[in-house]
């Protein structure tokens, strides 16, 4: 079994029990070969998390007017989810099977700010009174 930690920054910290005679270990990442290591662990770099891009614009559904509720400008891109296997290198062939695990990129969600008018200065009091 393989323990997945994320470090939130695109990165995933990989951890697995050491195979007797196992000289090193292929990182898979969605089916393609990512890295070999030679200890039980491994970190995953250059993973797509959840961004916003405040100066791009999205498509409008089937070529219809924006909703006034949608923003003009702003996209969200989604966290990937990514599939994880180790296997055990023996004399450069692979042996065993660590059982892969699936994560999802973090973080999930992305905090956006929306600039608010202030009518009157802090405290909240209208003038004259």
């Amino acid at each position: 079994m393989i323990d997945a930690y994320d470090n939130l920054n695109g990165s995933v910290q990989l951890a697995w029990k050491a195979f007797a005679n196992a000289d090193s270990y292929h990182v898979y990442v969605n089916g393609v070969l990512n890295q070999n290591v030679a200890a039980p662990r491994a970190v995953v770099s250059g993973l797509t998390v959840t961004s916003y891009a405040a100066s791009a614009i999205a498509p409008t559904p089937n070529n219809s007017t924006r909703p006034q509720s949608m923003p003009p400008a702003g996209v969200v891109t989604d966290s990937a989810t990514y599939d994880f296997l180790v296997v055990a290198v023996k004399s450069g062939v692979e042996v065993a099977t660590v059982s892969g695990v699936k994560v999802t990129a973090s973080p999930t969600s992305v905090m956006l700010t929306t600039p608010m008018r202030r009518p009157f200065p802090f405290p909240n009091t209208a003038p004259g009174g």
